[in-house]
Formats: structure tokens, C-alpha cells, sequence
């Protein structure tokens, strides 16, 4: 999972402590319906998976003929015929359990098989219908180091608004409505005013391997301000020049502590003769 996730989940979990703890489910993060969905696809013979749903982004990347379940997510075909599903996969032990692989067909559970070592298990298939291959029991532990600018707002002396570039790269998000953004890396957040006029915003931080996160505003290579964030906000209110303003996470830090996943390696299909 990357940190980008973490700050997402951190988010929109509400989660208050310095440890990370994310046991998630798709209830949890307002996942679809296993159940409800109707196909959008017509079937094929044999029945060729894709990605159906991920809670957070990349949760689930095909490799080869299977895919990495990183986080709650599952797979879907739409099989023609009966038929038996060949499944090769293994999964790490985390807080004592493993990871499992739910199968469903039209609504109901076929089977339910968890994964420590690789080892391949052979489902039957039935009847024709929407098959699909779950994992719900993700588990991550993380110690991360988490920067938060509330109630972003600009006033200009002669116009109103700016733009706010926060890239892949910063592991944080915009949130335009909230007027909220997140920093998790070193690479900075890019504010753009219309023009002169006042930046003022709320900051707060989470603590990651005892420290709170340092935060640097620079504007025409020189340092408006620099201070460290707390669980508390601190009100923050910046004189801008009509140029780009870099703010910055100096003090970076984000550890994995445990991450359950589970790793299909290969799907193959018999057809019921």
C-alpha cells in the first residue's frame, strides 16, 4: 500500500492515533454490493477476470495471469458454463490470520479459502453466471508521519481564488471541497494565488515515530515560515506575492509495520465436459 492510501484511509477512517491501524472491509469504505452488481460484460470461454473493485487506489494490480490483492478488492468474469476454477496463491500471516480468497457465483459464496504458503485449490463452478474472487480481510499497520492544511482560503487584494497542485509524488490529496490537503513526502504541495493578497489555513499534524511533521512555506526561493504542526490546530495566515508558493513536509517519515496480502499467481479454467 502507498502512503497516498494511507493518508486516504487515514482520512476517511477518523482515525486520532500516532499507529495506523487499518483492518478494513468493504462496508467500511462504502464498497459496492458483492451481491447486487449485474455483470456489464458479456461471458467468455474461458473466463477472463479484470479488476472490479479496489477500496483505495492500486488495491489490486493484475501480474501475468493472476493478481496482487493488496488491500480489499476483488476480481470478476462472467463464465459461460460449469466448469472448475484452478487457483494458485499464497498470502502472509498477519495478527494471526491469513488472508482469504472469497469466491461468489450470482450472489452466493462457494467457497472460502485462506493462504499462507502457495498451494492450489480447485473450485467447481456450477452454472454460468458473474463469478467473483474477493479479499476482504486486509489488515495494515503503519507508523506515518501526516501533515494537514484545513480550511484553506486565499484573499486577494484585487481578485479572489488560486489553483493547488498536490501530486502523486507529495503521498498526500486535494480535497477542494473540504478545503483540506494532505502531506506525506518530501516532494511539496505548489500553491498558486490569482495574485498579492493573504494565504491562511489551519494546521495540524500526526505524529510518525515520536515527532510531529515539520512544515516549510517558501515563495521566490525564500522561507515565509517554518514551524512544527501538533494535534491541535494552529492558525497559519501568510502575506503571498503573486508567484507560486511551495509548501513542504521537511521531516518525512512513514514505516510499513504489518501488511497483509494475498497473491494469486495463476487462474485457469476447465470446462465441465
Amino acid at each position: 500500500m502507498n502512503w497516498r492510501a494511507v493518508a486516504l484511509l487515514l482520512l476517511c477512517g477518523g482515525l486520532v492515533s500516532t499507529v495506523l491501524t487499518l483492518t478494513t472491509s468493504p462496508q467500511s469504505q462504502s464498497s459496492p454490493s458483492l451481491i447486487d452488481a449485474v455483470p456489464d460484460s458479456p461471458c467468455q470461454s474461458p473466463p477472463q477476470f479484470k479488476v472490479a473493485y479496489q477500496g483505495v487506489p492500486h488495491a489490486n494490480v493484475p501480474q501475468g495471469n493472476g493478481f496482487d490483492f493488496l488491500s480489499v478488492s476483488w476480481v470478476e468474469a462472467v463464465v459461460c458454463t460449469s466448469g472448475t476454477l484452478s487457483v494458485t496463491a499464497h498470502g502472509n500471516t498477519v495478527a494471526g490470520s491469513s488472508p482469504i480468497l472469497h469466491v461468489v457465483l450470482n450472489g452466493h459464496q462457494l467457497a472460502s479459502e485462506s493462504f499462507t504458503r502457495q498451494r492450489t485449490v480447485d473450485i467447481q463452478i456450477p452454472q454460468p453466471g458473474r463469478l467473483i474472487l474477493a479479499y476482504l480481510n486486509d489488515f495494515y499497520l503503519a507508523d506515518v508521519r501526516v501533515a494537514l492544511l484545513n480550511d484553506v482560503e486565499f484573499k486577494g487584494d484585487q481578485c479572489s481564488g488560486f489553483q493547488i497542485s498536490v501530486s502523486e509524488a507529495t503521498g498526500g490529496q486535494w480535497y477542494p471541497e473540504a478545503r483540506l490537503a494532505t502531506l506525506v513526502t518530501q516532494v511539496p504541495i505548489v500553491f498558486e494565488p490569482c495574485g498579492q493578497g493573504l494565504l491562511s489555513l489551519n494546521l495540524t499534524g500526526r505524529k510518525g515515530k515520536g515527532a510531529f511533521p515539520r512544515i516549510r512555506f517558501s515563495q521566490n526561493s525564500h522561507i515565509k515560515k517554518e514551524l512544527d504542526t501538533s494535534d491541535q490546530a494552529i492558525n497559519v495566515q501568510i502575506p503571498l506575492e503573486n508567484s507560486p508558493l511551495t509548501v513542504t513536509l521537511i521531516n518525512p517519515y512513514g514505516k510499513t509495520l504489518e501488511d497483509r496480502n494475498l497473491y494469486v499467481s495463476d487462474l485457469s479454467w476447465r470446462q465441465k465436459r
